[in-house]
């Protein structure tokens, strides 16, 4: 294939390289031609051969344009090569379609969270020091307000009490203790007594204030009961009208809770007379004293009417200590059968002479005047206790009496 055909086909191709430039490369061809003998044929040649003919230099035959005559004509009358049409445009590359994104990389699941290492428990509060008792100082004495008859049962401690220096002591204690103020209107018994403490205690009682003296026969140190209950205290004091001062006081060095009882017999017993409880106890004494009224009216005996023992009586007490189980009272004036044939009436009570009868009875059989009581619970925890001899009607059947009392265990 000839060159200009190569040329022609590079227009069709291509469609980006200028007339001219193809023009030129087929000028530069036809050279080669000539210069190797070849022949070129078609309008190239025809062009090469009319530049071959004309003049050089100023003798060149003049430009179409300067002829005036000739739209576009060549010197020679030789037409312009026809202009190649535009290639087809390339089709736009097909675009790349995107990628499609990554998906994210799967999130690690969170490590999982270590629980909280446990809190120590906090360190235990030591507890709080025991409060001072408001009674540590004698001056500061607890008010016992006993209505007569009334038992009181208290619970208390020495502990961060101290010592009263400034009072007497009872028997040479010198430990911590606490103190309680009663007064009486009229002379009475007062029991007091410790049982269920559980530290060694001493009670005692002290006349008028804190520096009074100390009671006679009011105070005590170890109770005389077995066990436990040996360094326990109680005592029975008779007392005349008057304030007094009750000391709780412990061995010396020691402190602790304390278990208090304190009892009033009232006035129809302030003249009790302590008993024994084994075996016969007589007593010769007339239970006329009473001048013929009862001391213990107006608290009826459960055994007669209100107005069936309105004479004299004589009244006596006893103490026990706790046992378990309890202990029983049997008594009776059966020896007034050989004696005056006094008309009695026997009961008992425990803790006051004003409590409710335990016991009571006015005839032992039908035309027997003497009394007899048996099997009389008194408790378990211990304490004071009263048997009373009472007289029938009036004055005119008291007389002399004899009394037995047994308790058991």
């Amino acid at each position: 294939m000839g060159r200009g055909a190569s040329c022609a086909l590079a227009y069709a191709s291509l469609a980006v390289i200028s007339i001219a430039a193809c023009a030129k490369a087929d000028l530069g061809a036809l050279g080669n031609a000539g210069a190797g003998g070849g022949q070129v044929d078609g309008p190239l040649a025809a062009a090469h051969d009319a530049a071959g003919d004309a003049p050089a230099g100023d003798d060149a035959a003049p430009d179409a344009s300067e002829d005036g005559g000739r739209d576009g004509g060549r010197a020679d009358g030789a037409s312009d090569a026809p202009r190649m049409l535009d290639g087809p445009r390339m089709a736009d590359a097909p675009r790349m379609v995107d990628a499609p994104p990554m998906p994210d990389a799967p999130r690690a699941p969170d490590a999982p969270r270590m629980p909280d290492a446990p809190r120590p428990p906090d360190a235990p509060r030591p507890p709080d020091a025991p409060a001072i008792p408001t009674n540590a100082l004698c001056a500061n004495a607890t008010t016992l307000n006993l209505t007569t008859g009334v038992v009181a049962d208290l619970r208390g401690s020495t502990v961060n009490a101290g010592h009263e220096t400034q009072s007497p002591t009872y028997g040479g204690s010198g430990g911590e203790d606490v103190f309680y103020k009663l007064t009486l209107t009229a002379p009475e018994l007062v029991y007091v007594d410790t049982f269920g403490s559980t530290v060694d205690t001493t009670v005692y009682l002290i006349q008028s204030d804190c520096n009074g003296a100390l009671v006679t026969g009011g105070g005590n140190d170890d109770s005389g009961c077995s066990g436990a209950d040996g360094k326990a205290s109680r005592f029975v004091a008779t007392l005349q009208a008057g304030t007094y001062i009750l000391a709780v006081d412990t061995a010396r060095g020691a402190s602790g809770n304390f278990t208090l009882r304190v009892s009033r017999s009232g006035a129809g017993c302030g003249g009790a007379t302590l008993v024994t409880t084994s075996g016969v106890a007589t007593n010769p004494e007339s239970n006329c004293s009473g001048a013929g009224t009862s001391q213990l009216d107006p608290n009826p005996q459960s055994c007669v009417t209100n107005s069936a023992a309105t004479g004299g009586e004589r009244a006596f007490y006893f103490m026990t200590c706790p046992v378990s189980g309890g202990r029983r009272l049997a008594a009776n004036t059966a020896l007034n059968q050989t004696g005056t044939g006094t008309d009695t009436v026997l009961y008992a009570r425990n803790f006051t002479c004003l409590a409710a009868d335990a016991g009571c009875n006015d005839d032992t059989a039908s035309g027997q005047y003497w009394s007899t009581i048996s099997n009389i619970a008194l408790g378990a925890s211990g304490g004071i206790h009263y048997v009373v001899v009472d007289s029938y009607l009036d004055q005119s059947r008291c007389g002399n009496f004899q009394l037995s009392a047994t308790v058991t265990p």
